[in-house]
């Protein structure tokens, strides 16, 4: 059906036969002058069945009109995994009526949104780009406006993976580059989660950068260096057969005793970083809320920041987080809060002092950044310029396994 607009003494419609679908209401502007916002008006015209025409409806008294009746039951699921591995990232997709159009998307897990960043699109559908990093059956449920649906994933434990790539000569900047050696660095790169490039015999632009990013990681750089080459033998081979290998990820949103607020800031793109990284979140999260947080929502959660974007390399707000094992943490409030600095009154000492103290306990963690003296005086942490309102912390290498 058509959609055309109103106009009336209170709004701008957006009508569908006799009810309208969206509305821009008018607002006081002086003396016998009203004003609109007309941002949201934009998305009217970019429809599958944008207004082709509009009413003006001025003094006529007559009630003004009344909204789409909703359809019941609207969300349909038309894929989602029923198992899933740690760390996988997967897809949830679905659809839902028109009138929906440009309506959030949220997840929720076990009762705690865990994003709302997709929007329904214009033809109805939606896609949910997500990963878990601990096993378990989850409980989850879509919602969008006043519609929602519960369903469940079981999330198990992925395997430890060990390739031999049988190269037969290098690969990459000024290598043999044969096509065979070329596909198997590119398809382990990809499994990794470097997949900056369609995987073919071809020597690109993305898999040097890939290539480039993986060598920073294992030399434990926070800037991209390396020579864009896998040599036969060498450490990047080494470290590409390796079960431990470092994958490069989405960095989670959220897990117990942290919270990471940067993953809800759509306009920045620090959300990358290498898994050592994820797990030094992940159990820092749980060393603060075991041995000090406990539940107890007056006290901070870890509040967790920039990583890296999401293919590394440059970024103008940081000299380094270059290759996803840099990150920064904001300090907490009094009050369960954060954002200040340790000279500020608001700054809760105790609660910055068990964050300092979980990183700590995470195997691969070093070089702590942060310029309270009195916690550098405690070996916690140490001073750098710049780190007054927030804390730098880095991860390190394991030994190839």
């Amino acid at each position: 059906m058509a959609t055309w607009m109103k106009e009336t003494d209170q709004a701008i419609y957006l009508m569908q036969g006799a009810y309208y679908i969206d509305k821009i209401e008018k607002r006081p502007y002086g003396p016998e002058q009203t004003r609109l916002t007309l941002l949201d008006m934009k998305d009217w015209f970019t429809r599958p069945d944008p207004p082709g025409g509009m009413v003006v409806a001025w003094d006529t008294g007559d009630p003004e009109p009344q909204p789409q009746p909703r359809p019941e039951a609207t969300i349909e699921l038309t894929q989602v995994p029923q198992v899933v591995e740690v760390k996988e990232l997967f897809q949830i997709q679905g659809k839902i009526a028109p009138t929906y159009v440009g309506k959030a998307v949220q997840l929720f897990i076990g009762g705690q949104l865990a994003t709302s960043a997709p929007k329904v699109n214009p033809n109805g559908t939606w896609t949910i780009n997500y990963r878990f990093f601990g096993t378990g059956t989850r409980s989850l449920k879509v919602t969008i406006d006043d519609q929602s649906l519960d369903f469940g994933i079981k999330v198990v434990e992925s395997p430890p993976a060990q390739v031999n790539l049988r190269l037969s000569g290098s690969v990459g900047i000024g290598g043999l580059n044969h096509g065979e050696d070329v596909i198997s660095v590119k398809e382990r790169l990809k499994a990794l989660g470097f997949d900056f490039f369609q995987v073919s015999p071809t020597v690109d632009a993305g898999l040097i950068q890939a290539i480039k990013l993986f060598q920073s990681v294992i030399a434990g750089s926070v800037k991209l260096i390396g020579d864009g080459r896998v040599d036969v033998g060498g450490q990047t081979q080494t470290f590409l057969e390796a079960m431990n290998a470092p994958k490069w990820m989405l960095m989670p949103i959220r897990g117990e005793g942290f919270v990471n607020f940067e993953r809800a800031d759509l306009a920045d793109q620090h959300d990358y970083g290498v898994s050592w990284m994820a797990d030094s979140i992940i159990n820092a999260g749980k060393y603060y809320e075991t041995n000090y947080r406990k539940g107890r929502s007056n006290i901070s959660l870890i509040p967790v920041n920039d990583v890296s974007f999401p293919k590394g390399g440059d970024t103008p707000d940081h000299s380094g987080h270059e290759a996803g094992n840099a990150c920064d943490i904001s300090i907490p409030r009094e009050g369960g809060s954060y954002g200040t600095t340790w000279q500020s009154s608001n700054y809760d000492q105790g609660a910055t002092r068990a964050i300092l103290q979980a990183i700590k306990a995470q195997p691969l963690a070093r070089k702590i950044f942060f310029n309270d003296p009195k916690l550098i005086g405690e070996g916690l942490c140490q001073r750098a310029g710049g780190h007054d309102n927030h804390i730098h912390f880095e991860v390190g290498v394991p030994n190839p396994a």
